[in-house]
């Protein structure tokens, strides 16, 4: 079960999890959501970015392997691209193998992500965050936040594969509505 407020102790977060989320509160700040994801569909949405990366990785080597077979120093001034490829192929390895050590957690002044450890946070409070959110039919999805910088550049991080988006977009909205009606 989710975290609500008051209610910490009888969650899906481990123990150590719980030490992790008390260690980044900032003073004064309020709980209002906490969970794991659904570890089976954020480990598939990890591995539908291999297939590209091994495509990506067998057309490099044997790119590498006609060139120097040509003969020439052509093949090793591919080499440069097979190791961006060996990242490629890395990432959603890793992202698989770190499913398990992921929480999310949403305060009344930010939005974390725990992996493993690794904290990303964006603030509630940003003008230019924006919430985009996919749902599927049994209630479980992502919550993505949005935000562009100066220069309009996209950024996002957010709760992929949680077990209840109806849930996480309600507090959204009540911790915005909180917001915007509170004094500065």
């Amino acid at each position: 079960m989710p975290y609500r407020a008051g209610d910490l102790a009888r969650n899906r977060l481990p123990a150590s999890f719980h030490a992790t989320l008390a260690a980044e509160l900032l003073g004064g700040e309020q709980i209002l959501w906490a969970d794991v994801p659904v570890i089976e569909a954020l480990r598939a949405h990890a591995l539908r970015k291999l297939p590209f990366a091994i495509g990506y990785n067998l057309f490099f080597v044997v790119l590498i392997g006609v060139a120097s077979g040509a003969g020439g120093v052509f093949g090793l001034l591919l080499a440069p691209f097979f190791i961006v490829g060996f990242a490629l192929l890395a990432a959603p390895i890793e992202a698989y193998r770190r499913a398990g050590e992921t929480f999310y957690a949403l305060t009344d002044r930010r939005a974390l992500v725990f992996c493993g450890d690794e904290v990303c946070s964006a603030a509630m409070s940003s003008s230019r965050l924006r919430v985009e959110s996919t749902r599927h039919a049994d209630g479980s999805g992502d919550v993505l936040f949005v935000w562009r910088d100066a220069a309009r550049t996209r950024a996002e991080m957010g709760f992929l594969a949680v077990h209840d988006v109806g849930a996480v977009e309600g507090l959204l909205s009540s911790a915005e509505a909180r917001a915007a009606t509170s004094p500065a």
